[in-house]
């Protein structure tokens, strides 16, 4: 989903996951330059989900280098979870595209509240975020025990994760996934759909859907380890239908391109998966 500018420039969105930010914070001369040139080599925005500044925030070394260089390096602030489903939602019956971004973050705009380390000390400084921050492990911890409560009850056909079984889960649980979302939201959309007898389009809502098979795949995986950090690294990749490339960690790259290959239910076969790797080799 390229951004077009005014004045017709198009650049190509690229969503960092929190560890190549915080590659790209603290080597200076090594990822960080290499990075700098393949995004104006490839004319490409970089994008930062909400989940990434809480995690890098908890490293004040890591922190104070990231804001350092992305003071200085344009990025989008795109939409946590919650907002981009309510995007969604809102555009389920329209023939607008869903923006995933939330807020553009420069040293040049003439909102001095979206310049980097304003904006930081305006958001973490609110009762809401503080509060959220503090309590974030503790939350995901509790997600991650609601997974594996609702993965038991999923019976897989073969032995090891595939892409059939894949489908399968996402097609059980996409619905009642929307619908609880919906509901906590304190909004009736969905139900309203039900009770006139419509259809509801799952694939309409593909932050779910990503984040679905993402599960899946972690879940089924012998080596994979529930920490809960996990539930804010499948939360980061929510926004990933609506992107251009993603540079993220092997692990998470390797359940993309299994989604690449496979995903009945969402199509990112456009979408360049790159890892760290391919910035040091560039």
């Amino acid at each position: 989903m390229p951004f077009i500018t005014h004045n017709g420039k198009e650049y190509g969105l690229c969503l960092l996951d929190t560890n190549i930010i915080s590659e790209i914070s603290k080597n200076i001369s090594g990822e960080r330059l290499k990075f700098n040139k393949m995004l104006f080599k490839n004319s490409w925005i970089p994008c930062i989900a909400s989940g990434s500044l809480f995690e890098i925030r908890r490293n004040p070394v890591v922190y104070n280098k990231f804001l350092d260089v992305f003071s200085v390096l344009p990025f989008f602030f795109l939409k946590p979870f919650i907002i981009l489903f309510e995007s969604e939602r809102k555009m389920y019956d329209e023939v607008d595209t869903v923006s995933p971004i939330h807020f553009f973050i420069s040293f040049e705009n003439k909102d001095p509240n979206l310049r980097l380390r304003n904006f930081m000390k305006t958001i973490f400084l609110q009762e809401s975020v503080i509060e959220s921050e503090n309590s974030r492990r503790i939350d995901e911890a509790k997600v991650i025990q609601n997974w594996n409560s609702s993965m038991d009850n999923f019976i897989q056909n073969s032995k090891v994760a595939n892409a059939k079984d894949a489908d399968r889960y996402v097609e059980e649980a996409a619905f009642q996934t929307i619908l609880r979302i919906d509901v906590d939201l304190g909004s009736d959309f969905i139900n309203k759909k039900l009770r006139n007898g419509e259809y509801i389009d799952e694939t309409l809502f593909p932050s779910v859907v990503i984040m679905l098979y993402s599960k899946y795949y972690r879940y089924f995986d012998p080596g994979w380890k529930s920490a809960p950090q996990e539930v804010t690294d499948i939360e980061i990749i929510s926004t990933v239908p609506y992107m251009d490339v993603v540079i993220t960690e092997n692990y998470q790259a390797e359940i993309l391109r299994k989604i690449q290959n496979g995903g009945k239910f969402l199509d990112i076969k456009n979408i360049k998966v790159l890892t760290l790797r391919d910035i040091r080799k560039d």
